[in-house]
């Protein structure tokens, strides 16, 4: 692979937002959306992704854009309600349990698919969380970007930062994407020691993003 799959699927992530805000209808923001989609995907194949893995980051990121656009306040919030797109990719309307048992069926040999699913956790996707506690999700994510460190070693051939460097930042900002004061505690605390890990492992990139939107809190 040339690039880490989720950086090639964050233009879809970050057009969705515009699209979104922008958008007359339903019919207008879902033929945008569709088309960034399939832009994606054919990144993802000239990148050297298998269609499996392909789907799996496909599947994560249409549960996040139908959340986001089923809760954002624009016209065709309600139109979106009854025809999310995960009908239409993957003739289903519980794309937020689904979404969490696909995540935790993947192997750890899985990252760079995984690196998606954590990338939509960021984004602030909650699926089923929504009904549980905002703590109850936040533990939930930060246990899934532990697990991206667990003894994996960089993806051969992929130099790039993971997200991309700044791109996080400026679409959290946009979603308002919450952080833990306790992890921005642990940036300054362990701080050296953790860029010293991520410089090993390949996150260099997420580091410094993560830092950079947690700082921009205080």
């Amino acid at each position: 692979m040339s690039a880490r799959l989720a950086n090639l699927w964050m233009p879809a992530l970050q057009a969705t937002i515009g699209i979104i805000r922008e958008a007359s209808s339903r019919e207008d923001a879902a033929e945008r959306i569709v088309l960034n989609l399939a832009q994606a995907q054919q990144a993802s194949r000239e990148a050297g992704y298998r269609d499996e893995q392909i789907d799996d980051a496909c599947f994560a990121v249409v549960a996040w854009l139908d959340e986001y656009a089923a809760t954002s306040q624009w016209s065709g919030r309600a139109a979106w309600r009854t025809a999310p797109l995960q009908r239409r990719y993957f003739d289903t309307a519980q794309a937020g349990e689904t979404f969490f048992s696909r995540l935790e069926a993947l192997p750890t040999q899985a990252r760079e698919v995984r690196e998606v699913y954590a990338l939509v956790l960021l984004m602030g996707f909650q699926g089923k969380f929504a009904a549980h506690s905002r703590a109850a999700l936040l533990d939930y994510r930060d246990a899934v970007l532990a697990s991206l460190f667990e003894g994996t070693p960089p993806m051969p051939g992929i130099d790039e930062p993971l997200f991309g460097l700044g791109r996080y930042t400026q679409v959290a900002t946009r979603v308002g994407v919450p952080h833990r004061i306790t992890f921005a505690m642990m940036l300054v605390v362990l701080g050296p020691v953790i860029a010293l890990l991520a410089l090993a492992l390949g996150y260099d990139g997420w580091l410094r993003q993560m830092a950079g939107a947690v700082l921009a809190e205080f």
